[in-house]
C-alpha cells in the first residue's frame, strides 16, 4: 500500500528513520525524519486540495495514524501537533463509515464479507485500535478528542467490533494495541466525560459497576496485572470525585483508601522493561501520582517512570501530557 501512496510512504520513512536513528545513534535522524515528514504533509496537502480522494480510503487512514506516531514519539513531543492528525483520523473513521452503509445498502452481507482480504481486515483492526489509544492519551487534556462520546462514531466503534472478523475476546493478545477489550476502554471515556459534567452514555455508579465486573472478569480469566491496575486507577480516579464532590465524604474516602492499597498492590508486580508495556499505565500512574498523591504510592510510581524512561524516553513525554491533565482536571473540579 505505501509503494503505491507517496504520504503514506514518506509518513512510515518518517518514522522508521526517527526510530532507527535513536535505537543506532545515527547522526542527525531527526533532520532526516523531520524531511519525510514535511514530505508526507506536503503530499497528503496537495491531494486533498486537488480533491484527489474521496476520504474514506485505506491509505488515508494509515497516514494520518502514522503521522500522530510519529509525532508522539519524536523528540520534542509537541502534543498539540499530534491532536490534528488525531482529529483527521476520526473524521476519516466518519467517512469510511458513511461509505460502508452506502455499500451495504446496495450488496449483500456475503458480497461485502468476500470483498475483504485478510490483510485489509488486520489493518483496520490495528488502525482503528491505535486511534482509539491515541485519543484516550489526548483526551486527558482535549475534550474534543473523545470520539467515544459523539454518538455517531460511538456507533461506528460499536459496530465495527461487534461485526470484526478478528477475535474480540478479552484475553491481552486479541488487543495489540490498546492492551484490553474495546468496551474497557469505552468505560474509561465514560468516566472523563461523567468527571466533566458532560453528557455521558452512563452515569459514574454504573461505570463504577461495570469497571468491578471487568475487574472480576479479568483477574478470574487471568487476563493480565495491567488490566486489573487500569481499572483500579479508573476506580480511584472516581471515588476521588466522588470525595471531592460529595458532602458525606466518608463512604468514599473508605473506597478511595481500598482502591488505592490495590494500586499499591499492584504495582510491584509489573515490569515495563520486560512485558514492554510501558504504553498502558500513562493513566493508572497518573492518576496515582497527581490526583490521590499518597507518600508510598507516588514512591512506587517514580521508580516505574524511571524504567519507563530507560526503554521508552517519548513514553515518559506521553506520560507527563496525562498527569498534566488529570492535575489540572482535579485543581479545577
Amino acid at each position: 500500500m505505501a509503494l503505491s501512496s507517496p504520504p503514506l510512504l514518506t509518513a512510515c520513512l518518517a518514522c522508521a528513520t526517527s526510530a532507527l536513528g535513536t535505537k543506532y545513534q545515527i547522526g542527525n535522524p531527526e533532520l532526516r525524519a523531520e524531511r519525510f515528514y514535511a514530505k508526507s504533509i506536503h503530499a497528503l496537502r496537495s491531494i486533498l486540495e486537488e480533491g484527489g480522494c474521496e476520504g474514506s480510503e485505506d491509505w488515508l487512514l494509515a497516514t494520518v495514524v502514522i503521522l500522530c506516531l510519529y509525532e508522539n514519539r519524536k523528540p520534542g513531543y509537541d502534543p498539540a501537533t499530534a491532536t490534528a492528525h488525531i482529529a483527521a483520523a476520526g473524521q476519516v473513521f466518519r467517512k469510511r463509515a458513511m461509505t460502508k452503509m452506502s455499500a451495504a445498502a446496495t450488496a449483500s452481507s456475503q458480497e461485502l464479507a468476500s470483498s475483504q482480504t485478510w490483510s485489509a481486515i488486520i489493518f483496520e483492526r490495528i488502525f482503528t485500535e491505535s486511534f482509539l489509544y491515541h485519543c484516550m492519551v489526548m483526551s486527558v487534556q482535549d475534550s474534543n478528542l473523545t470520539p467515544l462520546q459523539d454518538p455517531v462514531l460511538r456507533g461506528v466503534f460499536d459496530d465495527y467490533y461487534d461485526s470484526c472478523l478478528v477475535s474480540t475476546s478479552p484475553e491481552p493478545e486479541n488487543w495489540p494495541i490498546l492492551g484490553m477489550h474495546y468496551q474497557i476502554v469505552r468505560l474509561f471515556s465514560d468516566l472523563l466525560a461523567a468527571l466533566d459534567d458532560t453528557p455521558a452514555f452512563c452515569g459514574l455508579g454504573d461505570i463504577i459497576e461495570q469497571l468491578g465486573t471487568w475487574a472480576n472478569t479479568s483477574l478470574t480469566d487471568g487476563h493480565g496485572v495491567h488490566i486489573l491496575l487500569y481499572i483500579s486507577a479508573a476506580k480511584l480516579l472516581a471515588y476521588q470525585h466522588l470525595t471531592d464532590s460529595s458532602s458525606d465524604t466518608t463512604q468514599y474516602q473508605s473506597l478511595l483508601q481500598q482502591e488505592l492499597e490495590n494500586c499499591k498492590n499492584l504495582l510491584p508486580k509489573i515490569d515495563v522493561t520486560v512485558n514492554a508495556f510501558s504504553r498502558y499505565f500513562f493513566w493508572p500512574l497518573a492518576i496515582i501520582e497527581r490526583v490521590v498523591r499518597d507518600p508510598t504510592a507516588s514512591l512506587l510510581v517514580q521508580l516505574k517512570l524511571k524504567n519507563m524512561e530507560d526503554v521508552d524516553p517519548a513514553g515518559k513525554r506521553a506520560y507527563n501530557w496525562v498527569a498534566e491533565g488529570f492535575e489540572r482536571k482535579f485543581k479545577s473540579a
